[in-house]
């Protein structure tokens, strides 16, 4: 299996990341209080940006591995609801990725300034599957000569419904030696700022899942009575 990775300079993502970071927080910088915290928050950005090392391992499959709710490569089977959503035929490529940023450590003891550096490294982590999907968006439009190509949000363990204990899967199919990161258990990832998904390229936007759907923690029969279900939409349509 042909596995790729893909770096991403950290200079390249610390304005968005810091976007991410004030957005999380909630900060107002007409207010001088949060002035003083985003002081103190760079300053801790600053002395833990040499630990941030943002890099993904991915790799392409067609969409032959799409079995209705599932995807199956090599014998490894996926399971989400969401994919059930996925025209087989509208969808040309699909992506699974581990990916990690590593981790923004501070020397303070201060819990506060313990938060801050968790925020920032959760911070990179959503900068980080943000340039991976732009970079999968920009190959797959040259690979297939077009502009119009979508690339999915990130499907994956705790989104759209997938069981977390489906991130053991990812090791089973990609090798994440290669960037550094291992599985603990069934779920936890080391580094904690790491994390794992599939991005599915598609020709038409109105296949994917609604919005609604990303941070969906619903069980395994949920989607039968969701309102985000076409089938359940046309019934109550019916009624």
């Amino acid at each position: 299996m042909n596995q790729q990775i893909i770096s991403f300079a950290t200079n390249d993502a610390i304005d968005k990341a810091r976007n991410y970071f004030i957005q999380t927080c909630g900060l107002n910088f007409d207010q001088n209080k949060h002035v003083r915290m985003m002081q103190i928050a760079e300053s801790i950005l600053k002395e833990g940006v040499g630990d941030i090392h943002m890099q993904a391992l991915i790799s392409e499959f067609g969409n032959e591995v799409l079995k209705e709710d599932s995807m199956t490569i090599d014998k490894v089977v996926f399971q989400c609801n969401a994919f059930s959503r996925l025209e087989h035929d509208k969808v040309l490529a699909i992506f699974p990725y581990i990916l990690t940023v590593g981790e923004v450590f501070t020397k303070s003891e201060s819990i506060s300034d313990q938060l801050f550096a968790d925020i920032w490294g959760t911070s990179f982590v959503d900068t980080a599957r943000d340039l991976l999907q732009r970079k999968i968006e920009e190959y797959v439009n040259k690979k297939w000569n077009r502009t119009d190509i979508v690339v999915s949000s990130s499907f994956g363990p705790g989104f759209y419904g997938m069981d977390v204990t489906m991130m053991r899967n990812f090791f089973e199919v990609l090798d994440g030696d290669k960037i550094s990161v291992q599985l603990k258990g069934n779920s936890l990832l080391v580094p904690l700022k790491s994390c794992a998904g599939f991005y599915v390229a598609v020709e038409d936007e109105w296949v994917l899942p609604p919005a609604d759907c990303q941070n969906c923690i619903g069980n395994s029969g949920g989607c039968h009575f969701c309102k985000n279900n076409p089938k359940k939409l046309s019934q109550m349509n019916q009624a």
